[in-house]
């Protein structure tokens, strides 16, 4: 029967990625379950995020503690639809002296040992999930990633689809045990443990990019052909949404990446403004009804304006014609 289930997994090691896990959480689940699926007795998802809590917190170098989600942050990443699953102890490179804990930290390789499903879409928390990719969970693989858009012969690791395996997991961690190059994080690492990935002749080890489409990808124009067509959105560089929006002077955003961040923007004020029809109901409304992003950002931006002004959802119809 476990083999039969399927599971979104994403993992938090720290309080910095509590929130944007919660957004995470709620795109996921507003673009991968619908009225129908929710109230359909066989329909068996699961939305798993795996917690490092406080009292499993490593020292680094500078012996500071490092990682660690508190009490608070488990409740709101429940809130945001997720069910916590406790890691047991933290993996870390322990020969990096990098006192960076977002460099060191291996606990992603952890998805592995959830061998209760037969299949886990991984998900990293500074994604956003724009539009279903339930059709993942067909391939019929132990492992699949899609390439890093500017040096394809790697993977991105921020979404992966994997077949839990307890003899890899195992392996992995011996390999951590046995040491890493110290100049490692969890990318390069992986990247080594499935370097077989790029020479595989079966496809469906390889996904297309729109799968995992880097937020640097809004700044080039090959952006506008395949923008529409874009399932997941990675803010893996130093352009964090969340960064960007406390710090907008300081970030240079492309007008392509602009309605990105309108929406990132509205999802946190839902995160921290609850409303009455739930999150997971108001996101989906957001990515529904009021995004698309093959449009301007001047819709999204006057329906944050408008939201801000009426202190709650105003389901107003925006048309915006106007094409970047």
């Amino acid at each position: 029967m476990g083999k039969e289930k399927r599971a979104f997994v994403t993992v938090v090691t720290s309080e910095e990625g509590v929130e944007p896990a919660m957004a995470l959480g709620a795109s996921l689940r507003a673009s991968t379950r619908t009225a129908d699926s929710v109230h359909n007795p066989s329909y068996k998802l699961d939305y798993i995020c795996l917690v490092l809590r406080e009292e499993s917190a490593v020292e680094l170098g500078d012996g500071d503690s490092k990682g660690g989600v508190s009490i608070l942050g488990l409740q709101k990443l429940a809130f945001a639809g997720w069910t916590i699953g406790n890691l047991e102890y933290s993996i870390y490179n322990s020969n990096s002296e990098n006192n960076d804990w977002e460099l060191v930290d291996f606990n992603r390789m952890w998805i592995w040992s959830l061998v209760d499903f037969g299949s886990v879409i991984y998900v990293h928390y500074d994604m956003l999930i724009l539009q279903d990719i339930t059709d993942l969970f067909q391939r019929d693989v132990d492992f699949a990633a899609a390439p890093k858009l500017f040096a394809s012969n790697t993977f991105d690791p921020g979404l992966m689809v994997i077949n839990p395996s307890l003899s890899t997991f195992t392996e992995m961690i011996g390999k951590v045990k046995n040491g890493v190059d110290s100049d490692w994080d969890f990318d390069k690492f992986v990247n080594d443990h499935f370097s077989d990935w790029y020479y595989l002749s079966n496809h469906q080890h390889r996904l297309l990019p729109v799968y995992n489409a880097p937020y640097a990808w809004t700044q080039d124009e090959s952006w506008v052909d395949h923008r529409s067509r874009v399932k997941a959105i990675h803010f893996d560089g130093v352009e964090k949404p969340w960064l960007i929006l406390k710090n907008p002077t300081q970030y240079k955003v492309s007008k392509y990446g602009a309605p990105l961040i309108y929406v990132y923007a509205i999802i946190l004020f839902f995160i921290q403004n609850p409303l009455d029809d739930g999150l997971e109901d108001e996101t989906r409304y957001l990515l529904t009804e009021v995004f698309d992003i093959s449009k301007s950002s001047e819709a999204v931006s006057k329906y944050i304006e408008k939201m801000k002004r009426g202190g709650t959802r105003l389901r107003i119809g925006i048309h915006d014609n106007n094409e970047l």
